[in-house]
């Protein structure tokens, strides 16, 4: 049994796609089934993937006519029995296409973006079943909420949360694997003037650090972290997140660490409301409507208020699941046979 998955990323676009798809193949390759990724040409995503030890395609097509051509050509090269798809550059179109020619089509979504289909629909986000799925086939699985939360393996199945202290000394700051906005800077700057130690994670994907780094190289206060492999415990050691409206904001609510969430692109306006109804997070709205005061106020705000941060650990217990991806294979793996 081979299982193809169609996803992207790149320094400009984020790598929330891959990364989330990784996690799942790391799932599916612990079960004994071979997986293949197929990519269109960059080399942070290949580096991820070999980094990960997964097979990759890379196709060329820029137009998704000649695209689906191209993966049709590959899938039946390679033999692949299952293809799972990430993107919002797909349409329906497209997806039907991709189902004719395998035994079965799994799709990745957020936000609902076209008519599915598919045999199998996956929305971890937790407002995935406000998006009212008009599926095509009765028998279409889906699979919708933070049960089926996308989480990579050091999130997954501990018990670990962080304990809330009254004094706040360690700020996080994560912008997601490439920064797509360059928003970093803005939030280093609102804060360096408090007395906090910031804690600045360097994704894999950014385009250039090394003036931010210089400005700060001497500043006690800041420290740079690139693309660390011990992400959840440089998390729980600090009080509050400053984070990107993506996967890294379900890692943090796994863990209970009250943060402020920065939308960095219009896919993640769903994600921000809902999580900020639920009181998991504060959301400052999108990243090119804040101001650094509006930064410092939110974090000075959450330091004076004890209760609200014991708050948000509690309800980040209540509805973020960490075994999303076990879930999602399981279903997939009891409701059509493999073979």
């Amino acid at each position: 049994m081979i299982i193809g998955i169609r996803a992207d990323g790149s320094k400009s676009k984020g790598m929330g796609h891959i990364m989330r798809c990784i996690a799942i193949a790391t799932e599916f390759k612990k079960r004994g089934i071979d997986i293949i990724f197929i990519t269109k040409e960059d080399k942070s995503v290949k580096d991820i993937l070999i980094n990960n030890k997964i097979k990759n395609v890379t196709i060329n097509s820029n137009d998704l006519d000649d695209e689906i051509e191209e993966v049709v050509s590959i899938i039946k090269k390679y033999n692949i029995n299952y293809i799972m798809t990430d993107s919002y550059w797909l349409n329906y179109k497209y997806l039907l296409e991709l189902k004719m020619n395998v035994d079965k089509l799994i799709c990745i979504d957020d936000n609902n973006i076209c008519t599915y289909p598919s045999n199998v629909i996956i929305n971890g986000n937790i407002y995935a079943q406000d998006l009212n799925y008009d599926v095509i086939y009765q028998d279409t699985k889906l699979l919708l909420g933070s049960k089926y939360t996308i989480l990579r393996d050091e999130f997954r199945n501990n018990n670990e949360y962080k304990t809330i202290k009254k004094s706040v000394e360690n700020i996080l700051i994560t912008m997601g694997g490439s920064d797509i906005n360059n928003f970093t800077p803005i939030a280093i700057e609102s804060l360096i003037d408090l007395n906090l130690k910031l804690n600045v994670i360097i994704g894999p994907s950014f385009s250039d650090i090394s003036e931010l780094e210089n400005i700060y190289s001497n500043n006690p206060k800041v420290n740079f972290i690139n693309n660390p492999k011990n992400l959840k415990e440089i998390m729980l050691k600090c009080d509050i997140a400053i984070c990107a409206a993506g996967s890294t904001s379900y890692e943090l609510a796994s863990l209970g660490i009250p943060t402020i969430l920065i939308q960095q692109a219009k896919n993640q306006a769903n994600m921000c409301s809902k999580m900020s109804e639920l009181g998991i997070v504060t959301s400052l709205g999108e990243f090119s409507n804040i101001k650094k005061e509006m930064i410092s106020k939110e974090v000075i705000s959450l330091i004076e208020n004890y209760d609200l941060r014991i708050k948000m650990n509690s309800i980040s217990k209540k509805h973020i699941f960490k075994d999303g991806i076990k879930n999602i294979v399981d279903e997939i793996l009891n409701n059509f046979e493999f073979k």
